[in-house]
This record gives C-alpha cells, structure tokens and sequence, in this order.
C-alpha cells in the first residue's frame, strides 16, 4: 500500500520526464548533454535567475511553483490536462494554473519572450551534467558565444522547461557539429549544447593543447628562419646545421637548429621540425628509425637551400642500427633500407653523422608527442641538449658501431656452382 502511494506521489511532481543516468554518472565517464541555460525571468521590476531546459519531447512548458510565488506570479487561467509519464499507460488528469513572465538573456536582456507557462511542483528531480573545462574550451576553439551553460552556482535544479509549444520561439534554426555525435544548437540565449559526450580520452589533450596554442601569442605567430634572436652589433659566425633524428612505434620525425658562434660565445636556436605518423603496417623499430634518419636528410637538404651552407651540418640519431646502414655499402641491404639509404647517401655525407643518447636526443620530444604547454616550457626542444651550446670538441664523437646489428638487413647471396665431370671411356677386352 505505502509503494503504490509513493508511485502516486512521483507521478504527480513528475511533469516531464527523460530517460537518463547522468546523475549516476562520474566524472570523465561517457554523458548525454541535454540543452540548458541561465536565464532571467522576469515579471514588473523583479528579476529572478532560473535554470532553463529545452525539452521537444514535452508537449507544454512549465515552470516551478516555488519560483512562480517568488515572482508573486498571477494565475491568468487554468488549464485541464491529461499527463502521460513513462511506464503507465493511462494518462492521469490534473490542473495547472497559466501564468506569464518574460524570459530573457542575462548578457542581453532586450533578447526576450513573454511566455504562457504551467505551474508544475517541480520539473525535475534529476542532476543534469554540465560541460567540463575540456568541452567549455572546444567551444571556444569554434568561435562559439556561448550561454552559459552551467547551472545557477545558487541553484542546481531545472526551474523552468521549455516544451514544444514555445520550442521554436527561442531557437534559430542553425545548428553546429562539433564532432560526431555532440551539437551546438543556436538560441536567443546564444549556444547550447546537445549530444553524446564520448570523447576519447586522448582527444582532451589534443582540445586543451588547441586552446592553449590559441591563447598564447608566441603559438600564433610563425616561427621563422631566424637564429638573431634579438638587437645586438655582435659578428656572427661559422654557422652550422644541426639536426636529430628519432622514432618510436607511433611516429617518427627529426628536428633542426643554427649552430654559430659570436664574438664571445655559442649559440643554439631551433630553426624547423617534421614529423610522420607510424604507418599502420607495423614496421621494426630499427626500420623506423631509418625513417626518421631520411627525414633528418630532406630537412637538411631544404635548410642548406636557405642557409647557403655546404658541407657545415650534423645529423645525430640514436639507432646504431641505422647508423651502420647509412655508413654501409648500399647493395649489401635489403630493398627497403637500400633504397632510402641510397637517397640518404645523397643528400648527406655519412660520415656527418653522429650517434646520440636517448635521454639527450630533443627529437625524442618530436617522435612521442608532448603537451603545447610542456613544449614551451621545454629548454631542450628549444635549444637542444646542454652540451650543445659547447664547442664542437664537447660534442659526442664519432663512434665505430659493429656491423653485427644489421645483419637482419643484409641481402642474401646465391651462388650457384655447377660440376662438371669427365670420365675416360674404356674399351672392353
């Protein structure tokens, strides 16, 4: 007896409904966003802030009863309906008063509609999801003037719901796609949101690394062939190109600086970068690694264009794998690392180039991927190792690597011997 007076109780406060488990819902987990905003309501010279939901599967509009005696609201008329909820099939009279009040944006108040709205008890009792940082800042990447879309600090319940009957009197008509299945729908109260949360997890740091880009002034500009970094009458010169090669199983790429020296010191800039994806078909590390070595050798044969340098360059890389390679003869290797040895043979001396470690190779920074925010704050990307700033003397040497590492790589000899034999014919007795 109590279970059916309770069920009596929630049909009567439930007004409209939506099938949702957005309270239940944690933190970074998949979310269905409905349309919400802040509004202001207004009736004579009172205004009050509400919490506003666009609901199209909901025939009326309502608002909370709470609100309206806030408002001192008067009931203009009554109104006899038949409320359908979810899970009954027969529908349930009841009467609501019909008030009026304005609604209107808070940032531009003339963007306003006085509505006919039903006094309900409540709208909702469900906890509505509102946009985190990560999508607040997709929106913003769009150049999307939001509403605001989070609730009232003061008040996190749905004080008004906006039905079908006045839907179309506060929308636009445009619509936006920010990815595949979340929307920005246009109102008088500018954007709000509607769709399906599933970002990935990898797609929060490629939005924030956006935003950051967008709001720092040294992301936006180009960076330029430029090694004077700032006024000064001091002579520069021996100029020097030196570039790093590195890979890992998702990309690959290299990363040049200016190397030349001043009157009293050196001095290193970053000058370009490039980087490739790893292909889908799954390639060895040490064939990767050739990869990154050929793009360290198209980056250098463009920078010597701009540069005018000949044979002043450096190219590291941390495979000794591919080293040997490009030091070897080219026949004696398979077609796959003969030929892009043979192409790095002719852009680049082999003997320019130089085995560095791990931890102190800057285009590991290019091959892994870092942060917008970690890049800038990054010395060794933006300077190179510490030893660099040194003379050519402090630098790594030159190291012979065994041949040993690539013999996977080594092309298969057949030799094929042919034996010929000659017998003497005996004439029998």
């Amino acid at each position: 007896m109590n279970s059916e007076l309770a069920q009596n109780k929630t049909e009567n406060l439930a007004v409209a409904s939506s099938i949702s488990n957005l309270d239940r819902m944690k933190s970074g987990l998949q979310s269905v966003f409905l349309q919400t905003c802040v509004v202001d309501l207004q009736f004579h010279n009172t205004w009050i802030e509400a919490n506003l939901l666009f609901d199209s599967g909901s025939m009326r509009s309502f608002i909370c009863k709470n609100l309206a005696e806030q408002l001192n609201l008067p009931v203009t008329q009554k109104e006899h309906l038949l409320i359908h909820t979810f899970g009954n099939r027969e529908p349930k009279e009841k009467i609501f008063d019909v008030v009026k009040v304005i609604i209107s944006n808070k940032k531009q108040p003339k963007k306003s509609t006085e509505c006919e709205l039903l006094v309900s008890d409540t709208i909702t009792n469900a906890v509505l999801p509102t946009p985190n940082l990560t999508i607040e800042k997709l929106l913003e990447t769009n150049h999307m003037a939001q509403s605001d879309l989070c609730l009232s600090q003061s008040n996190k319940e749905i004080n008004v719901l906006i039905g079908a009957d006045l839907y179309w009197q506060f929308h636009t008509g445009c619509i936006k796609r920010i990815n595949k299945n979340l929307f920005c729908v246009e109102t008088i109260f500018q954007w709000t949101l509607m769709g399906n949360n599933n970002l990935r997890k990898n797609m929060d740091s490629i939005v924030e690394n956006l935003c950051f880009c967008e709001h720092q002034s040294n992301c936006n500009s180009e960076i330029k062939y430029c090694f004077k970094t700032y006024e000064t009458n001091e002579e520069f010169n021996e100029y020097q190109i030196v570039i790093f090669c590195d890979a890992s199983g998702r990309a690959y790429g290299a990363i040049a600086y200016i190397y030349y020296k001043g009157n009293s010191d050196f001095h290193v800039n970053f000058v370009s970068s490039k980087a490739r994806v790893a292909p889908l078909q799954k390639l060895s590390l040490q064939r990767l690694e050739l990869l990154a070595t050929l793009i360290g050798a198209r980056l250098l044969k463009t920078l010597r264009k701009v540069f005018k340098i000949t044979n002043n360059y450096i190219l590291f890389s941390y495979s000794t794998v591919a080293l040997s390679w490009i030091r070897g003869y080219v026949k004696q290797w398979k077609p796959f690392a003969s030929n892009r040895v043979h192409e790095i043979q002719d852009l680049t001396n082999p003997q320019n180039w130089r085995f560095v470690k791990g931890e102190q190779n800057p285009a590991d920074i290019v091959s892994r991927g870092c942060s917008a925010e970690g890049l800038m704050k990054n010395t060794r990307f933006c300077h190179g190792p510490h030893w660099l700033i040194l003379s050519e003397e402090n630098w790594p040497k030159n190291e012979r690597l065994s041949q040993e590492t690539t013999h996977e790589e080594r092309r298969v000899k057949y030799i094929s011997i042919n034996y010929l034999s000659e017998f003497q014919n005996e004439e029998p007795i």
